[in-house]
């Protein structure tokens, strides 16, 4: 089973001009939404404020999800897009760099000269916030100076 993001819109040709119309047109999609809800198959549905379009958190089969779909055509037009875990990415990390899913994220800080030797300041966010001097021994010899 898989899990899908699922944008809708609503066909504005198809929508009623009379609000008298459009409220119980609104109440029987409603309606439809929560007996997907129910069983499981959609966990999330949202629709955005003021306009006519939302989304939807689907789980299922491609076919479970292809048949709870159909069920709204030709009023509602989808677009479904696969979503994967963080494990998930995590091994696709791992399989295509052929390296442990592991990174830094470092920053550049600036970069000065001493005694004709040019330093650069680093700061490595993740895994551990700290401060690499690198270019010079006698400023990795120094004492970091302190984060601000």
């Amino acid at each position: 089973m898989g899990k899908y993001v699922v944008p809708w819109e609503i066909d504005r040709s198809r929508v009623p001009v009379s609000p008298k119309e459009r409220g119980p047109a609104w109440s029987l999609l409603l309606e439809v939404v929560n007996k997907d809800i129910k069983p499981g198959i959609v966990k999330d549905w949202g629709a955005l404020v003021g306009e006519i379009n939302g989304y939807s958190i689907a789980v299922g089969t491609e076919v479970e999800i292809g048949n709870m779909l159909m069920q709204y055509a030709p009023y509602i037009s989808f677009k479904t897009h696969p979503v994967a875990s963080v494990a998930q990415v995590g091994d696709i990390i791992k399989k295509t760099s052929g390296r442990p899913s592991r990174f830094r994220l470092v920053c550049r800080l600036g970069s000065a000269s001493r005694d004709g030797h040019s330093v650069t300041y680093t700061r490595v966010y993740w895994p551990r916030p700290t401060i690499h001097v690198s270019g010079c021994p006698a400023f990795a010899a120094t004492k970091p100076r302190k984060e601000v």
